[in-house]
């Protein structure tokens, strides 16, 4: 008779593994109303990031949790938003462009 015994490094019942969530808008100008292609979008504690379609859509998962936002785009004000990520988030962001 012979057993077979599986080990799984860092998994435990204890501690079940994180949960990701998607943060998805369009960014459009605040102006013209026009979507922004390239606006850059980045979790900074994470640096992971993403930029907008040619609609101005983007969408960017992350972990469960609190994260810093920040939007950018040249010729445009950098916006920076703190978040807690529980559940999926669609948001509309306009950019004012810089003076």
């Amino acid at each position: 008779m012979f057993a077979t015994i599986l080990f799984h490094e860092g998994i435990s019942q204890n501690n079940p593994p994180q949960q990701n969530f998607t943060i998805s808008g369009v960014v459009t100008d605040s102006t013209t109303g026009e979507f922004l292609i390239g606006s850059l979008i980045t979790a900074k504690e994470i640096t992971r990031g993403n930029a907008t379609n040619v609609y101005g859509f983007y969408s960017l998962t992350l972990p469960e949790g609190e994260h810093t936002i920040e939007y950018s785009l040249i010729g445009y004000q950098t916006q920076t938003f703190s978040i807690s990520l529980h559940a999926n988030e669609k948001e509309m962001l306009l950019f004012h462009p810089r003076h």
